[in-house]
């Protein structure tokens, strides 16, 4: 029973953890402040947004090997673009 009960604590634990892959739990909003295309860097650069000043923002994705760079304004491979996680 005891190791019933550590396995079920282990896999709630790896679930709350990889939350956003990164173990901080779920990562901020994104909230536009001017137009353009930009890359969510909490979500990887995966996630990149079109924003209209503030009033609206409308969310892609890039596909599977991707990431949004701001630089070209287009999903590259991975390797070719840097995304670093936020500083807070």
């Amino acid at each position: 029973m005891d190791r019933v009960l550590a396995l079920a604590l282990f896999a709630a634990l790896a679930v709350a953890v990889s939350g956003n892959g990164l173990g901080f739990g779920q990562p901020p909003a994104f909230e536009c402040e001017t137009t353009g295309y930009f890359a969510d860097f909490y979500r990887s650069c995966v996630v990149y947004y079109w924003c209209e000043d503030a009033t609206s923002k409308t969310t892609y994705t890039c596909g599977e090997g991707k990431r949004f760079d701001e630089v070209t304004k287009k999903c590259l491979n991975e390797d070719q673009v840097d995304c670093p996680f936020p500083s807070s």
